[in-house]
Order: C-alpha cells, then structure tokens, then sequence
C-alpha cells in the first residue's frame, strides 16, 4: 500500500512537467498561433493572454518622437541607433527618458537635445545641416495605433491626419555650433 508521503515522493518530478504542458504549452499556444488553446475551454483562455492582465486599455499613446529642421522641414530621426533596446523592449529606454524629461526633469532638454545632435553628427554625415532639433509627442487613439505596423507608421499617419503635436522639448542647432 502507498502511504500520501510515499505518493509524494513519486510525483515530485512530475510536477515541472505538469506545470509545462497545462500552463507554459498553452501560454506559448495563444501567443505564437494568435488564437484560442483547442483543448481547454473558452472561459479559461483569458488565463493564457498576457492582456488579461490589463483591465482596461489607454484611450490615447503618447508616442515620443524626434524630429530636426533642416532647409526641407521637419524630419523624423529614428532614434534606434542613438538608444539601444533593452530586455524589455526596442523603444523602452528612450520612452523612459521621454517621459522623465517632460514630467520630473526639464531641466535635463538641454543636454539630452545637445547630445542628441552630437550624436547624429558624429555618426551620420546626413546630418550636419541640422538647424534645429525637437523632441514631440503625439497622443495617438488606441485604435490607430493598433493598425500601425511600425512606428514610423504611426508617424506618417499623425502627420496626415494633422493630429495634434506636443512640442517636449527644442533647440536652435546653429547658435550651438558656431560658437565653436
């Protein structure tokens, strides 16, 4: 006769298993094929969503951008090469930056602005007729947002249906460089 410690025992190393196949198998499932478990019932596919842990979604994303004057206008600068992505994400270092800057330290535009410039003009020789450089944000509606496939996207869309920008952060370039 099996005593409940003995059946313990036994079933220990099945645990990492059973956790594998009834949860991470799923979990894997709904991400990668974009729809339901098959072998579990409809009420319980919220367990298997990483949105289920969201109770309720923004109705705008404020999305940073950075742009600079040259004699053609405003331009986007696709700021990947300047902020490296992290674990978390491609953009999450310089939306944090972003949004520090414009809630808690305003202080700091000055100097991320200027380093921004340096570092376009040290590594893309595309950029040294800068004359003026921005840091702007759009509150995009959750639903446009979502039909963008890129960010760059979603900046073409803002642009064409002239919604409303926020100006973070600027600088005149020009007085910055001749002084030098």
């Amino acid at each position: 006769m099996v005593f409940p410690a003995e059946l313990t025992q036994m079933l220990r190393p099945f645990i990492p298993l059973a956790f594998i196949v009834l949860w991470i198998v799923p979990v894997g499932w709904v991400g990668l094929m974009r729809s339901s478990y098959p072998l579990y019932p409809a009420w319980i596919g919220s367990l298997f969503r990483v949105t289920g842990i969201f109770e309720s979604a923004p109705s705008r994303w404020r999305i940073f951008f950075i742009e600079m004057k040259d004699g053609n206008g405003w331009h986007q600068i696709n700021e990947k090469s300047m902020f490296a992505p992290t674990p978390l994400g491609n953009r999450t270092r310089f939306q944090q930056l972003m949004n520090d800057m414009e809630d808690k330290q305003p202080e700091q535009e000055p100097k991320i602005l200027k380093w921004i410039v340096n570092h376009l003009r040290q590594t893309n020789s595309t950029y040294s007729n800068i004359s003026a450089i921005r840091i702007i944000h759009f509150g995009v509606p959750s639903e446009a947002f979502l039909q963008c496939a890129s960010l760059a996207d979603v900046y073409s869309m803002a642009n064409k249906t002239n919604m409303p920008r926020v100006v973070v952060a600027s600088m005149d370039v020009n007085p910055l460089y001749e002084t030098h």
